[in-house]
């Protein structure tokens, strides 16, 4: 009996401290969703429920915080895409590479909205396009009420918002603001209305300067990999 006890007295011990000591790694930061230096950076993933939680909750914690980074970016969940525009409302945006639909809401509702030149998976452009209807009339409220981007549309025709707005999901169709200004530039094609890109496009005569688009040369901060603990 003696040695039984003394047998399940060290099994104890030894569990006890296998729950105190620490992990053999740290996990890494959220690669899609992390903060950088002064800035909260959202970069190649889509705008899902989770991400914009996490990128909400690090606001939070982080009340300083008051530059948004967007690298790459295809798009997401409109609703989720508005809630997080409400927060760039107050907040100097960055845009380097594709931001695309619901990514587009975010950009153009900054506080000021500044184009890095940058060469990334995604063609250097906003996108808008039926992302605004595809949650009804709630989304659609939204996303009127969002005054900075209602403001950077303000160029633009309202038939051609409408007719950019009307064309489904894909994004071969919509509203194009290319952010990359050697892209286009030369051939005056800074914002195309395009029914089927690059096909059935027309361009409309607005500048970035009009729509309140400044360049920077910030640079884009670095892709997060993995940080183990040897520990």
């Amino acid at each position: 009996m003696k040695i039984l006890a003394t047998v399940l007295t060290a099994f104890m011990v030894m569990n006890a401290q296998a729950a105190t000591e620490k992990p053999a790694y740290t996990p890494a930061p959220n690669p899609h969703v992390h903060l950088s230096g002064d800035a909260l950076v959202v970069r190649d993933a889509i705008l899902t429920e989770q991400l914009v939680n996490e990128a909400l909750s690090l606001l939070d914690a982080n009340p300083s915080i008051e530059r948004l980074w967007l690298i790459d970016v295809p798009g997401g969940i409109g609703v989720s895409g508005a809630r997080l525009a409400w927060r760039a409302q107050e907040m100097d945006v960055f845009v380097a590479g594709g931001c695309y639909s619901a990514c587009a809401d975010v950009a153009l509702s900054g506080r000021t909205l500044n184009a890095v030149p940058w060469k990334g998976k995604l063609m250097s452009a906003l996108i808008i396009h039926g992302a605004f209807t595809f949650h009804g009339e709630w989304l659609t409220r939204s996303a009127n009420n969002l005054t900075r981007y209602a403001e950077r549309l303000e160029p633009i025709s309202r038939k051609d918002i409408d007719i950019a707005v009307s064309f489904p999901y894909p994004t071969g169709a919509g509203l194009f603001i290319f952010t990359d200004g050697s892209v286009r530039a030369a051939q005056g094609e800074t914002v195309l209305l395009c029914e089927y890109f690059p096909s059935r496009c027309r361009p409309i005569e607005v500048s970035l300067k009009q729509i309140r688009i400044s360049t920077s040369e910030l640079p884009v901060p670095a892709a997060l990999a993995p940080v183990f603990n040897s520990d």
